[in-house]
Parts: structure tokens; sequence; C-alpha cells
């Protein structure tokens, strides 16, 4: 633990969020974790992390508050936007009812996932001080909650991770047998055990007063990078068009200038390699 973070509330116990409870609570701090259905949070019981029902309608329903967030040093919001159900000002009202619950219990800190979705179609290398240019719903919506944030008396850290890969998200079944565009486009993943300990190395550093990008050092192009995944799991090849798809490649240099983090996977096909010798 550190002397000033001790208490940690994470809302969105998912595929990320659950892990990363087991491990904060494996280091000594004190975890407090929330998901929508008791069925959904058995593994947190089960792992001792104090838990309770939330869901964002877009108010914050609650079924324990004060067990959720009194007391804690940090509140960490993971929460993607929604694709299929509602719009944009939904979720920036579920983001602000819990920026709300963040005020109202004086939590000092607030780590909040966001994506590299926020930069839309710029191109060559993108970093920190790229303007934000999202085309798609979900890029608009994260970039409106980011400056909310910003601009709110919060100390926030806004992390944003590439496309997520790592235990059940194995990228082999992202593209198989399908016709895809841009074969030559670098990719711009993170490894699951990468964003645990990219958070971990924020938490310990007590860094919130910023965004940063969060992606391998390795940024292989689409057509080596998807066809070595599919042949790994023995599934039918991908297809590529002669269709471009852009050069956009996201620089993770100012959050490892910031925290003096090393990628435990900074190559994702040497990941893709490990996996299959094991």
């Amino acid at each position: 633990m550190t002397k000033h973070i001790q208490q940690i509330a994470i809302v969105g116990c998912g595929w990320l969020g659950t892990p990363l409870a087991f491990h904060l609570k494996g280091l000594g701090f004190d975890v407090r974790g929330s998901r929508q259905h008791v069925s959904a949070r058995l593994d947190l019981t089960q792992a001792k992390i104090a838990n309770t029902a939330l869901s964002l309608t877009p108010e914050l329903v609650c079924d324990d508050a004060p067990l959720l967030f009194e007391g804690c040093d940090l509140l960490i919001i993971n929460i993607p936007p929604r694709r299929k159900s509602h719009d944009s000002a939904y979720h920036i009202a579920q983001i602000d009812a819990l920026k709300q619950a963040a005020i109202d219990y004086q939590i000092p800190r607030v780590l909040f996932v966001s994506s590299t979705s926020v930069y839309g179609p710029n191109q060559g290398v993108v970093d920190e001080s790229t303007p934000l240019e999202p085309v798609s719903e979900s890029g608009k919506t994260l970039a409106a909650i980011e400056h909310d944030l910003q601009m709110s008396p919060l100390k926030s850290c806004i992390l944003r991770f590439g496309g997520l890969i790592g235990a059940g998200r194995h990228p082999g079944r992202f593209l198989s047998g399908r016709v895809v565009a841009g074969a030559d486009a670098p990719v711009n993943l993170i490894h699951q055990k990468d964003c645990i300990g990219i958070i971990q190395a924020i938490i310990e550093q007590d860094l919130f007063n910023g965004s940063y990008n969060a992606v391998c050092d390795a940024h292989p192009c689409k057509q080596e990078f998807y066809e070595a995944a599919a042949k790994a799991l023995s599934l039918e090849l991908p297809q590529f068009s002669q269709t471009s798809a852009g050069n956009k490649l996201i620089s993770n240099q100012a959050l490892k200038q910031a925290l003096g983090y090393c990628f435990i996977y900074p190559d994702p096909i040497a990941w893709i390699t490990q996996q299959e010798s094991q």
C-alpha cells in the first residue's frame, strides 16, 4: 500500500476490474467492488472483497453506497459505453452520477478507464498532445467524459487503453474468416496484465494529474498480427483487402516516462508465440 492510498473502490468489476481487484487486494489494499447482479459478484465474495450491487439508470442506484464509497482514497471507474443501448448523453449522465458520488463521499482521486478511440482518424504517431477527433459514438462519449472530469474538482488520471487482449480475449478470434481492410495498418494493443500493472504503478506513485496512452511498445501490422493470432488457434485466417485503414500509431512514451513502467508484454506477437508454446 501507499501512504496516501489505502482504500480503493472499483466500479465495473468485469473482465478487467475483477482481476484488478484480486491483484490490489493481494498487495494489501482495502478493495471494494460493484457489479449489478449477486451472481456476478460471487467471485469477489469468495475472495473476501467487500462488494455491493450497483446500477446506473443513469442515476446511481446502490444497495450499500457507504460500503462502496465511504472512506475511499481512490475511485476506479471502468464502465465503457454500451454499443447497443442508450446514447451518449445517457452514458455521460452515468459517469456524472459516479463523479458526484466521489464528491459527496469526499473521495479525492478518480482513475477513469478510457480508450484510444478518442483520437479518431488521426494518422501517424499519436501522443497525448494530439487533438481529440473522435468519430465513433463511443469515442465522442469518452472524450466528453474526459473533459468533464478534467474540469471537475477531483484529481483524476485518465488511462486510454488500446485494444484489449489477454485471458478470455485471444485476438485470434477477433477477425478469423473475415475480409479486413488495412493490411499494413499498425495495431495498438495492450495485455490485461499490463493494464493491471500500469494501474498499480499509478497508485503507488500517486499519479493523478493527466491523461496517458497505454498500449504495447511494438506495433506489428494488422495482417502480420492477426494471421499469427488465427494460426495460434488453428482458425481460418482473415483475408485482407487493398483498402487502406490508415497508419495511426499510438505512442506510450509519456506513460513510460511518467511511471518508469516496463511492459510485461511489450510485443503482442511475442505473447501469441508464448501462448503457443505453453
